[in-house]
């Protein structure tokens, strides 16, 4: 698939930029540029990580290929027709094809193709066979305590193809419309858990390699007028998802201890659905005053019918899902004092779940389904006051209300305050602070299952203060110091089982120096430090009848140092540059309990990045850019490190290691234009 829609978009885009070529070489005044760029260049081992996003995972040579094709009427003729076909990494799995054409004034048109690879882990071990169908299996000899000795190794991650056309057309000097079609399909493998016997907490469950392979078909349409006062559109957009290759995969069970006669249980895959929403916005300025009003109105439709892949008594064959949402954001503005600037707004989101709700049994069991449907009206209003020159005051509130349906509280409310300050009073300076306060309160909770007293944290109550303090300095003219502070604390105090307080830290610093015309530098620096509180409950158990109440305490910290900087050796000629970034995280947590202490041990991640990088122009026409590039790697997950297949209970996982390595990629790359 992946060749065949890249060779049409090739052969599309190059048939429709071979004619407007040629008739720039017959004889037209059209100016014509050409570029053909071609690299090379060398990994040294492979790292799924290092070229997750590009498709640089494998070690060994690879090769860099790209291309710019572009022509444009003279400004002084008598039209303003244009044209560019340019590919990017044609070498790599992130390749690129991208064909614009247009009249400038009067129209616009667009074919793009893109490859946009995902990797996350290679030679991860898995029990299972038939990876990548919708029929999993098992090794007929084997079982859950030999499964280590039935490993085979598979590659996660997933691969986007992307084919995009569109246009926009001047109607007239006021109306233009657009529209655009685009086609994404995606396929790999994805780790995803199943319960064996639909309730997690009997643990007969497996992480398994779960196959990807749907499309997604995307048309949007609109009309826009553009008015000396009045602006508006009209918009309409679909979205058409579907499985390419099944709606199930059938999953043994692994964690039996023969795999002879493992029962096999039916699992759905992301189902077929569609999204329909029409949108619409106007916007209006007053002649005689600085006030503006404006609105958006989005009105949509979710729908899936798909049948279910297992049957069970209460289910029906098919879910019938339906969703309305309606969205409506009013705002206005103003000015009424030459002093004084006015903003306020209103948000109102609902989400209308018109499925049914279920009761299924099963085993004895009874479950049921939750189609959660939820209304939010937000209003806001922000005042700004010039106290004196370059010196303002700014005061706002927002009001946050919020209905839902099956959850533990049916409505929540927010009141947020905010002041700050804002000045330039001081030369080469600008000084900000800013203080809020927020408040959620609700309803009456209603939670069916144990424990009653535990509290959601985005439904519960809390108390949020938040300082965020911003300057910028300029020492010459050349030196430039940016440093920001942030403080976030939540108080949770109010519940009486989860979260009972967050608190957020950040601490940041950017500069940049150009000492010279021909010499440029920068450095940043940010440390975040993220602590949090829990209160819990494990239920009773026969040799503790009433339960154990357990409090954990999480602390996280994480920061970032980079450095760099270019100098132009010989202005137009020779420019060298470097950058040295690092990257720490670690993550501790610690539970107390009535049996005792416990600390688990500690997460944690290093990224070292350091390049070099040079640009030689070796004619007019010709330039060479040569990079070098080093990047270590280091993973410590106590949840994954050493853990293997059976390692936690009564599970099948998957049998994966952190990333640690250490990758050298030195590429060349030559752009002749003509």
């Amino acid at each position: 698939m992946s060749k065949s829609l890249l060779t049409t978009t090739t052969v599309c885009a190059v048939g429709l930029a071979t004619p407007l070529t040629l008739a720039a070489q017959e004889g037209s005044s059209q100016i014509v540029r050409k570029e053909i760029r071609a690299g090379v260049g060398y990994l040294s081992e492979d790292s799924f990580r290092l070229g997750r996003f590009t498709g640089v995972d494998q070690a060994g040579v690879f090769l860099d290929l790209g291309f710019l094709l572009r022509g444009l009427d003279p400004h002084d003729g008598d039209t303003t027709r244009y044209w560019r076909l340019e590919g990017r990494n044609l070498g790599l799995d992130s390749r690129s094809l991208k064909l614009d054409a247009g009249e400038r004034g009067h129209y616009s048109t667009f074919l793009y193709y893109q490859e946009m690879p995902s990797y996350q882990y290679r030679d991860v071990g898995t029990p299972y066979r038939g990876t990548g169908s919708g029929n999993l299996s098992l090794p007929a000899a084997g079982g859950a305590a030999t499964a280590d000795e039935f490993l085979r190794e598979v590659d996660l991650g997933v691969k986007r193809e992307r084919l995009s056309a569109g246009g926009r057309v001047n109607l007239d000097t006021r109306w233009r419309a657009s529209t655009a079609v685009h086609y994404d399909r995606k396929d790999g493998l994805m780790a995803r858990g199943v319960n064996n016997d639909y309730f997690w907490a009997l643990q007969r469950s497996a992480v398994v390699p779960v196959p990807v392979d749907y499309e997604t078909t995307r048309f949007e349409a609109d009309v826009t007028y553009d008015g000396d006062q009045l602006q508006g559109r009209l918009g309409y957009h679909v979205s058409v998802f579907s499985q390419r290759d099944g709606q199930s995969l059938d999953v043994p069970d692994a964690t039996v201890a023969n795999w002879d006669n493992a029962p096999s249980r039916t699992v759905a895959l992301e189902p077929d659905n569609q999204f329909h929403q029409l949108t619409g916005s106007i916007g209006y300025s007053f002649t005689e005053s600085t006030a503006r009003i404006g609105a958006d109105v989005a009105l949509g439709r979710m729908t899936q019918d798909e049948r279910f892949v297992e049957q069970f008594d209460g289910l029906p064959s098919s879910l019938d899902g339906q969703i309305n949402t309606t969205l409506v954001n009013l705002r206005a503005s103003g000015r009424p004092h030459e002093r004084l600037n006015l903003r306020a707004g209103y948000r109102y989101d609902d989400r209308d779940n018109r499925t049914s709700a279920y009761d299924v049994e099963h085993n004895g069991r009874t479950w049921s389904s939750r189609p959660v449907s939820s209304t939010q009206n937000r209003y806001h209003v922000d005042a700004s006051y010039r106290l004196q020159d370059r010196t303002y005051l700014n005061l706002g509130v927002v009001r946050d209300e919020r209905e839902r349906t099956y959850d533990d509280r049916e409505r929540t409310d927010e009141t947020a305050y905010k002041a700050g300050i804002r000045t330039r009073a001081i030369p080469r300076t600008t000084l900000s602070a800013e203080f809020q306060y927020a408040e959620q309160r609700g309803s009456n909770w209603e939670r069916d299952t144990a424990p009653e007293t535990l509290r959601k944290y985005y439904l519960a109550d809390r108390d949020r203060h938040s300082i965020t303090l911003l300057a910028t300095f300029q020492a010459n003219g050349r030196l430039q110091f940016t440093p920001r502070v942030q403080w976030i604390d939540d108080d949770y105090s109010r519940s009486e089982l989860g979260l009972q307080s967050a608190e957020r830290q950040i601490w940041a610093m950017d500069v940049s120096y150009v000492p010279t015309d021909r010499l440029t530098a920068f450095a940043f620096y940010a440390y975040e430090n993220v602590k949090a509180d829990q209160d819990g409950f494990r239920a009773p158990t026969p040799t503790r009848p009433g339960g154990e109440f357990w409090r954990s305490q999480r602390d996280e910290d994480s920061f970032t140092l980079g450095v760099g900087g270019e100098y132009a050796v010989r202005p137009g000629k020779l420019t060298l540059g470097t950058e040295l970034i690092h990257i720490e995280s670690s993550g501790r947590a610690r539970v107390r309990s009535e049996l005792g202490n416990g600390v688990y041990p500690s997460l944690e991640s290093r990224l070292t990045q350091f390049s070099l990088y040079g640009d030689y122009r070796l004619r007019q026409n010709l330039d060479f850019r040569l990079r070098y590039m080093v990047e270590r790697y280091e993973e410590k997950d106590w949840g994954l490190d050493n853990v293997g297949v059976t390692g936690v209970g009564n599970l099948i996982l998957l049998d994966q290691d952190s990333p640690d390595y250490t990758s050298h990629l030195i590429a060349g790359t030559l752009r002749y234009r003509f």
